[in-house]
Formats: C-alpha cells, sequence, structure tokens
C-alpha cells in the first residue's frame, strides 16, 4: 500500500496536481510494512544472528527449540466465554466508530448546507457528506469485521485452543503490537496481556488460533502472569 501510495503521489505531483508534504503518508505505511514483514514470523524461525541477543537463550527455551513448540488444546467452556465477552467489547467499539463516522460527515454537511447559498446548496452538501459518511461508516465495520470480529467468531465454534512455549517478544507497531513466539507472530487485536507480555521473556501463552485472543500466560518457572478476565486457565506441566 505504501508503495503504491507512492508512485500515485509521484504521477500527481508531475501533473502538479499533488503537495509533496503528502509523501509522509505512503512512507509511514511502507516503513510499518517493511517492520510488519521483519517481525511476522516465529522467533526460532529466524537464523540465530536475526533473533538478536537473548532472545532464545537459557535452558528453559533450549528444551523447547528441540520440541514442538505450539500444541492443540480441546477448547473450555470459560474460553468459549472469555471469546464471546472479547467479541461483545469489540462490537461496542465498532458501532461507536461506525456512529461517530456518521454523526462527523453528516453534522459537516449540516454545517456546509447552512452556509450555502440556496437550498439546492444545502440538499447537495448533506447529499454529498451524507454519502461519504455511509461509506466511511461501511469501511470502518468492513475492516473490524474482516481483522477481529469474524476471526473471533471462528474461534467461538473452533474445538481446540493454542499453547505455544519458548522465547516471547513483544514489538510496536503504528499503534498495536505484533506478538512474536517460538514458531508463530501475529498482531494483537487488544491491549489484554500487553503489559505482562512485554516482560515475559519467554514463558507459555495460551491463544485462540483465529483472533489470536491471550487467554493466559506463564513465565518460565510456571507463575501464572497473565490470565484474562472470567478465564480460569489449567497450570500447564512444565
Amino acid at each position: 500500500m505504501g508503495v503504491l501510495c507512492a508512485l500515485l503521489f509521484i504521477v500527481f505531483a508531475f501533473t502538479g496536481d499533488a503537495n509533496w508534504a503528502a509523501f509522509f503518508i505512503p512512507l509511514v505505511l511502507t516503513v510499518s510494512g517493511l517492520r510488519i514483514r521483519r517481525t511476522a514470523t516465529g522467533i526460532l524461525q529466524q537464523t540465530p544472528s536475526a533473533r538478536g541477543p537473548g532472545a532464545a537463550s537459557g535452558a528453559f527455551d533450549a528444551a523447547q527449540a528441540a520440541g514442538t513448540p505450539t500444541i492443540e488444546l480441546p477448547m473450555t467452556p470459560d474460553g468459549i466465554a472469555a471469546v464471546s465477552r472479547q467479541l461483545a467489547r469489540s462490537q461496542k467499539w465498532m458501532w461507536w466508530l461506525v456512529g461517530g463516522a456518521l454523526v462527523l460527515f453528516i453534522g459537516m454537511g449540516v454545517v456546509f448546507g447552512i452556509s450555502g447559498e440556496g437550498a439546492d446548496d444545502r440538499r447537495q452538501m448533506i447529499a454529498i457528506f451524507g454519502g461519504m459518511g455511509l461509506a466511511s461508516a461501511a469501511f470502518i465495520g468492513a475492516i473490524v469485521w474482516f481483522s477481529t470480529l469474524g476471526p473471533m467468531r471462528r474461534d467461538l465454534v473452533s474445538p481446540t485452543y493454542f499453547r505455544t512455549t519458548g522465547p516471547v517478544q513483544l514489538v510496536y507497531i503504528r499503534n498495536g503490537h505484533m506478538l512474536r513466539l517460538a514458531d508463530r507472530a501475529f498482531m494483537l487485536r487488544t491491549r489484554d496481556g500487553v503489559k505482562e507480555l512485554r516482560a515475559l521473556g519467554s514463558g507459555i501463552v495460551d491463544h485462540t488460533p483465529h483472533a489470536h485472543v491471550i487467554l493466559a500466560a506463564w513465565n518460565a518457572e510456571g507463575a501464572q502472569v497473565f490470565a484474562l478476565k472470567g478465564y480460569t486457565p489449567d497450570r500447564p506441566p512444565l
């Protein structure tokens, strides 16, 4: 997206219809995309030189690297209930965003319509900004559905969840976080557990297979450091 936006801005710039300051947008997209590509792999899937110092050090990580870092376990009623609460919260936020977009653009249409010279101008402004509001609301709803709500609904009918053991790394990427585990990496949909995962270093993380909801986490000594609200995890064997 960053490269395509940059090419479009270059074309517009040569026609005299673009502001060179607008290149900041594709620059941010490109840098974020490169950062995601660099971090979107499991820590143990990289070469030792690319893992960074201490990424997979210690007897705990070495032992886990020799086995299968991720296993599937049967989904529990507590897990389904926890994902349901996350789904309800995400739906609430989506409706707030959709409603906010509609109110913002319709309000702008009313303001510009009042300042218009005639009734036709007022109707035209309200129609234009109302259409922009509907398009923005649909765009926001589609993004939230495909990135969060849809995967969470799939988690509700999933018979299993994942438990990954090994090194843990949290990477900040443009108002979000990429969670890197031993053999997989994914963007976090919420901020639940971010503080605990950032300080973990290595341990055990329970997460859902589609929306990657973090259910619980333990450190390398087996002490629980995080559990999703209302979720009672089984203590993993070490």
